[in-house]
């Protein structure tokens, strides 16, 4: 309680050189945890960015994979507008493929957030004198997934959009030859 910072350090000093002599390591615990506490604060911001780029890097790869997977189904889309079927009847099966490939992407993005989460917090505590609790907070968690959703429904909404701009001409017979 009424003990300097001088008294504390010179006691710190003779406890090292009295460990010295019996070849034992004396720390002060207090400022290194302290220290290692100081340290630990930046990281959430690296979580941030690493997360960031992540979703970012969905975001393209999603909208390309959808448009080269609709490309390939250009021509079993092209025979069912041939037989009859309408544009609502297909968007209707856009739709059911937007609502599978938004709830696999949904488990999947949660699988592998706790996963690089986890792996960014055991790089950082790995060998860190401080512990602090693994968790996602729950507003990053939800954000990603709101993207990882949005994404998947209009990377597939948007491929049948581009779908019907193309063969609508065509088969309307509105087509300029």
């Amino acid at each position: 309680d009424g003990v300097s910072e001088d008294t504390v350090r010179n006691m710190e000093r003779d406890f090292r050189s009295i460990g010295r002599r019996y070849n034992m390591s004396v720390s002060n615990t207090r400022q290194e945890t302290l220290k290692e506490t100081n340290k630990l604060k930046n990281y959430p911001g690296l979580i941030l960015y690493v997360s960031l780029l992540l979703l970012l890097i969905y975001v393209l790869l999603t909208s390309l994979s959808q448009t080269l997977f609709y490309q390939m189904r250009k021509k079993e889309l092209d025979i069912y507008l041939c037989l009859g079927v309408s544009f609502k009847e297909i968007r209707k099966l856009f739709l059911i493929d937007a609502g599978f490939f938004a709830l696999l992407s949904s488990l999947i993005y949660s699988f592998f957030a706790a996963l690089s989460t986890w792996i960014v917090y055991s790089l950082v505590h790995g060998d860190s004198l401080v512990r602090i609790s693994f968790y996602i907070p729950w507003w990053a968690f939800a954000s990603g997934l709101a993207v990882v959703l949005l994404t998947s429904v209009l990377s597939v909404m948007l491929s049948y959009l581009s779908f019907k701009r193309r063969s609508a001409p065509v088969f309307t017979g509105k087509a300029v030859s």
